[in-house]
């Protein structure tokens, strides 16, 4: 199955732990497409995957406000 792995990070951290997300999913046996969420290919991968994995970092209790937009547009 193809999974597509968006991921918004300031500091670097939460691209991290998508890395190590994306790790765990193929390790499954499934392909992953890791994409930053301001990657211009982001919202295609999510439309050719079979399943789309989300992950920000989170300040004052709120995603960053580049996927906020993602998933709203």
């Amino acid at each position: 199955m193809d999974i597509a792995l968006v991921y918004a990070s300031r500091r670097g951290s939460t691209a991290e732990i998508a890395q190590d997300i994306a790790a765990t999913i193929e390790r499954g046996g499934h392909t992953v497409f890791l994409e930053s969420v301001t990657s211009p290919s982001a919202v295609d991968q999510c439309r050719r995957a079979a399943g789309v994995v989300l992950g920000s970092a989170v300040y004052l209790e709120e995603w960053m406000p580049d996927m906020q937009h993602f998933v709203r547009d």
